[in-house]
């Protein structure tokens, strides 16, 4: 009797082991450790073969989430955060790795974030470019050192009564000096009506 209770017990559990080998296998499981020395190593491997292919200089700053799939390979599914120059952003990078350590970036993809009804602004445009300008041109009448813009690195729009505009800007002052600052304009344009509400140094 105690022989084929012993049985039934090893029966049940490497059904229960195979069963679970056979789900980490098929399924995405969550990295744990997102401090892993080779998940930041593949983290930084996505981020550099994004820059080769797409000419950009994104530097990695965390990885904020990650699953990996054992399959033929392993495969990583990584949310990242990353420095975009005087910003920052986060994408959603998928990396192949071979048995033999072979890596393949599959994709990276940015993630558009809204904040409490911010939307993301597309800062090549020149309505977005006018904001600036109007920006900086109020910030230096009352300011002791009058700033220059150089360029608009990131922004974001918000639907109130008109439209907030909140925009990360370069500008330089007299001496030639850059520096990143952060504006906030309310705009009613049907009303040709513009207003600084804040602009400070980012």
């Amino acid at each position: 009797m105690s022989c084929l209770l012993a049985m039934l017990l090893l029966l049940l559990v490497s059904s229960s082991v195979l069963t679970s080998h056979a789900q980490f296998l098929g399924g995405w499981q969550p990295i744990r450790d997102l401090n892993d020395p080779h998940v930041r190593e593949i983290a930084v491997f996505a981020v550099s073969q994004y820059n080769v292919q797409e000419n950009k200089g994104l530097e990695l700053s965390q990885v904020l989430a990650g699953q990996k799939q054992l399959v033929s390979r392993m495969n990583y599914n990584l949310t990242l955060k990353v420095k975009d120059g005087l910003s920052t952003a986060k994408y959603v990078a998928v990396v192949y790795e071979s048995l033999k350590g072979e890596k393949v970036l599959e994709s990276f993809v940015l993630i558009q974030e809204k904040f409490d009804g911010w939307t993301p602004v597309d800062v090549n445009n020149p309505h977005v470019h006018d904001i600036a300008v109007f920006a900086v041109s109020e910030h230096n009448k009352e300011a002791k050192e009058p700033l220059t813009l150089v360029n608009v690195v990131k922004g974001q729009s918000q639907v109130v009564a008109g439209v907030n505009y909140k925009l990360l800007l370069v500008a330089k002052n007299e001496k030639g000096a850059s520096a990143g600052y952060e504006a906030v304009v309310w705009e009613k344009e049907w009303e040709n009506f513009r207003k600084l509400i804040s602009f400070k140094r980012n």
